[in-house]
């Protein structure tokens, strides 16, 4: 592994197009979704901590894309660490029902560890408007009809005492946390898949380790893929019973030792890094 540990999408369009020269550029926009399916299926995108600031409306935080629930940590306005109040212990709280998906977040291109995916904004519960008719009741004049509304910010409660539960949040689903405490704002800190903007895509997307036997494996996975498409290739070939012309038989021989050569890189890094911190601390330079 190089001293720059990771590498862009780019990289990979650019080995792909040397080494295998596809006779037309159909694939160049599908590399992205392939290679993040890919080391999804290895388990080897890189993760960071990321720090997001969201606001508070009557105790319930939103966040546009889905909370990844990795190491989740919340701060309230102050700075101050808010605990976690366990799902199984809370029982005030159940979503409404009749949940339809349909709103769609055309902010989230990507999603954890996951592949490239539009977040869901779900309709949760209602508040109800009146609204008056000219239809004549007798015992009611201006008769009225209920409009159900939709609102994120609104929770179903069970009939129990209203009385704070304390300085705790519940994360209620992907996208809600909710509080047990008023506040403006809260910040959430977890571990979510390190990004770097692509020019080519002028997106975020994942990067990638920068480890060989990673990038020629991801190159034949993103080849097979091509395949799949139906285009033919002069010297590769899904139906060739031998390795070396096919590549998802070389995908296949090479991923385990993908994956292991990734980790051990990490490893590497770690010890690389606890030396440097040791020798800094022990002897430090004055």
């Amino acid at each position: 592994m190089s001293n720059n540990t990771t590498v862009g999408i780019e990289r990979i369009i650019a080995k792909i197009d040397n080494d295998f020269n596809l006779d037309n550029s159909d694939w160049i926009p599908r590399v992205a979704a392939w290679c993040i399916d890919a080391m999804s299926q290895l388990d080897v995108l890189n993760k960071v901590k990321k720090r997001k600031r969201l606001e508070v409306h009557n105790r319930i935080a939103v966040n546009n894309c889905n909370i990844v629930d990795d190491d989740l940590e919340v701060y309230d306005e102050n700075g101050c660490k808010v605990d976690r109040l366990e799902d199984k212990n809370c029982g005030c709280l159940y979503p409404a029902e009749d949940d339809d998906n349909s709103n769609k977040d055309d902010d989230c291109k990507t999603n954890g560890a996951r592949t490239l995916e539009y977040g869901v904004e779900h309709p949760y519960n209602y508040v109800t408007e009146a609204v008056h008719t000219n239809d004549y009741d007798p015992r009611n004049w201006h008769a009225t009809r209920t409009i159900q509304v939709q609102s994120p910010y609104s929770v179903k409660r069970r009939s129990r005492s209203n009385k704070d539960y304390g300085h705790n949040f519940t994360k209620l689903d992907d996208k809600r946390i909710e509080l047990g405490f008023d506040t403006s704002f809260i910040t959430i800190v977890n571990k979510e898949v390190e990004t770097k903007y692509s020019d080519t895509y002028k997106i975020e997307l994942p990067v990638i380790p920068d480890n060989g036997l990673l990038l020629e494996a991801l190159a034949y996975y993103c080849v097979y893929k091509f395949l799949c498409r139906g285009y033919k290739h002069p010297v590769f070939n899904l139906n060739a019973s031998q390795y070396g012309t096919n590549p998802y038989f070389e995908w296949i021989r090479l991923k385990d030792q993908a994956k292991r050569s990734v980790l051990n890189d990490k490893i590497d890094i770690d010890k690389a890094s606890f030396r440097s911190y040791f020798f800094d601390s022990t002897f430090p330079k004055k």
